[in-house]
C-alpha cells in the first residue's frame, strides 16, 4: 500500500478474491476506468459487474482513498453524485468506498441514508483481535518409553545349546517380526503408561503358548516361552510450538456500518468474522 495506485489495484485483487470466495459471477473487473454518465464521463478507481443469484445485473462503483485521515461527509457528498450520474440502464448500481483508515460519523450518515458500503481494507490493528484468539502458545513435554535389560527364557524342552544373544534389536527376529518392533509394540500392550501418566521403571513379563521362535543370522532358531524386561517412559527436553494467527493475515476489510470483517489470508483463504457490537 505503498501510493493511490497501488492500493486501488490491491482493491480490486481483493474484489476478485472476494468473488471467487463467494462464487459470484464477474462479468467485468476493472481498475481506473472512465464510465459513462447522465450529465457527465466518470473516471472510477474500480468497476465490478456481476450477475447474482436472480441472474439480475448489478454494477458497483468503488472508489478506493488512500488516505491519512478519516474519510469526510464532503467526500461522501461528491461520490455519492457519481453514482446517481452512473446509474442509469439496465444494470442496478451501488457505490462502495473503501479507504485505510476509516470515516468521520458524517460520513457514516450519509452513507447509511443512501446506501453506500464504505468499508476499510488495511492491515490489522489489535483493535481487530478484540475478542479473538490472535496468539497460541503449547508447552510440551512428551515422553518415550524404554525397554532395558532383557530377559528371553527359552522352551525347557528345547535341547539346543544355551548361547548368547548378542546384536541390534532390528537385526534379531521373533516370530514374523523384529525383536525391535515386538519390544516397542505388542510387549507393551496393556503396560504402557496412558496419556499424561509418568510411568516409574517396572519389570513386565510376557509368555508365549506356542512358543515363539528367536531367530538371528548365521544361527539356529531358539523357541521362547517368556521375555521380561525393564519399562519405564523416558522425558523428553520439553519445547514450546507457538501459532500466531497474525503472520497469516494478508489484510482485513471491515464493514464501517455493519461491524463485520472479512479477513484475507496470505494463502488465499477468506475468514468472516460476526458483527460486534
Amino acid at each position: 500500500m505503498t501510493d493511490a495506485r497501488d492500493y486501488e489495484l490491491l482493491v480490486k485483487a481483493v474484489i476478485e478474491q472476494i468473488a471467487q470466495f463467494n462464487g459470484v459471477d464477474t462479468l467485468r473487473l476493472e481498475h481506473d476506468v472512465k464510465v459513462s454518465g447522465l450529465s457527465t464521463s466518470n473516471q472510477v478507481d474500480v468497476l465490478w459487474e456481476f450477475r447474482d443469484d436472480d441472474g439480475e445485473v448489478m454494477r458497483v462503483v468503488v472508489e478506493a482513498r488512500h488516505l491519512g485521515r478519516r474519510v469526510d461527509q464532503g467526500r461522501l457528498h461528491a461520490f455519492r453524485s457519481v453514482i446517481d450520474d452512473v446509474a442509469y440502464g439496465d444494470a442496478t448500481t451501488r457505490g462502495v468506498m473503501i479507504t485505510t483508515v476509516g470515516y468521520q460519523s458524517g460520513a457514516k450518515q450519509i452513507a447509511a441514508a443512501y446506501g453506500i458500503g464504505i468499508l476499510e481494507l488495511r492491515e490489522p490493528m489489535d483493535a481487530d483481535w478484540a475478542g479473538m484468539i490472535r496468539t497460541i502458545r503449547i508447552d510440551i513435554q512428551a515422553q518415550t518409553p524404554s525397554v532395558t535389560n532383557i530377559d528371553l527364557r527359552p522352551d525347557p524342552t528345547w535341547r539346543g545349546t544355551p548361547r548368547s544373544v548378542a546384536g541390534h534389536t532390528e537385526e534379531i527376529r521373533l516370530g514374523e517380526q523384529s525383536l525391535h518392533s515386538f519390544m516397542y509394540g505388542e510387549f507393551l500392550v496393556g503396560h504402557a503408561a496412558g496419556l499424561g501418566e509418568v510411568a516409574e521403571k517396572r519389570r513386565i513379563h510376557v509368555t508365549f503358548e506356542p512358543p515363539r521362535l528367536l531367530e538371528v543370522a548365521g544361527e539356529d532358531s531358539i523357541p521362547i516361552v517368556e521375555i521380561s524386561a525393564d519399562y519405564e517412559e523416558v522425558p523428553l527436553p520439553a519445547s514450546r510450538a507457538e501459532i500466531d494467527a497474525t503472520a497469516n493475515v494478508a489484510w482485513v476489510l471491515l464493514d464501517s456500518l455493519r461491524h463485520t470483517r472479512a479477513w484475507g489470508m496470505k494463502d488465499g483463504r477468506i475468514r468472516i468474522s460476526p458483527k460486534r457490537d
